[in-house]
């Protein structure tokens, strides 16, 4: 037996693990455009998310724009969370200052003609755009924005109705699943799939069907020029072969394949 007495827990890697503003990793995921809801989810009230160790509150204006704003209102620190989308913005419900999507001031009820003159107030903003029924904000420093990436699975362009959910799991589908774990330890697991027979057959029970689970399994990975892609190739019982690549795409986009496909 080797005694467990004393044991010290390693520390995180903190230049890997923390995305935190100014940290290595966060900087490196601050220079992508990153999703921060769907589209369903902006209805007629304003959403307080959680990214990269950030609060953001994001809206839909009435003229269909999008924003992300700092969550404090730069007038006196109240929660734009609680405020009212209106046809140009978002109007704090303390004071009624509103802000556009860009997060200029354009009202001001409770101040004088003058000092909303001579005042140019701006609420600290993100730029924020839809694409393919998801909301992507960019976190990085101004000027920066890289050209958006055209995903072609969430593409509208293909002429087909696009619906987002999550993994169907025992008959019902979750949407919009939010896991409370790092980047990496999601990244791991994605890129693992040695997992799924054991996890998910021999210690939890049968929770996928299809021919994943079933037949002999070869399996190998390969480098793109996106990230890394593992291809696993079945022989199955019902003499078809399966073959089925997921792909890890830099810094934290994962394109996940079906798993109850029968094979050819």
């Amino acid at each position: 037996m080797k005694s467990a007495y004393g044991r010290r827990t390693p520390a995180p890697d903190y230049e890997l693990t923390c995305v935190e503003p100014g940290s290595p990793m966060g900087e490196l995921m601050r220079r992508y455009w990153q999703p921060v809801c769907t589209s369903d989810e902006l209805r007629d009230l304003p959403r307080k998310e959680e990214l990269l160790c950030e609060e953001v509150v994001v809206f839909r204006d009435k003229r269909g724009r999008v924003g992300a704003l700092d969550p404090h209102c730069a007038h006196r620190g109240t929660s734009l969370e609680w405020g009212r989308i209106e046809e140009e913005g978002l109007r704090c419900c303390y004071h009624g200052w509103l802000y556009d999507t860009k997060g200029q001031c354009i009202d001001m009820p409770c101040e004088t003609a003058e000092f909303r003159k001579a005042m140019d107030v701006w609420q600290p903003a993100y730029p924020a755009m839809e694409y393919g029924g998801l909301v992507f904000v960019y976190m990085g420093p101004p000027g920066t924005e890289p050209l958006f990436p055209r995903f072609d699975i969430i593409d509208p362009d293909r002429g087909e109705d696009i619906v987002l959910r999550g993994m169907r799991l025992w008959g019902d589908y979750a949407v919009g699943m939010v896991r409370d774990c790092n980047w990496l330890q999601h990244w791991e697991n994605i890129v693992d799939p040695y997992h799924l027979l054991m996890l998910h057959q021999r210690i939890s029970g049968d929770q996928f069907d299809g021919a994943l689970m079933q037949g002999k399994t070869d399996i190998g990975w390969e480098k793109t020029p996106l990230g890394v892609r593992y291809n696993v190739i079945k022989d199955l019982p019902s003499g078809n072969r399966m073959v089925r690549h997921a792909e890890c795409i830099v810094p934290n986009m994962f394109i996940i394949p079906s798993i109850r496909e029968p094979g050819t």
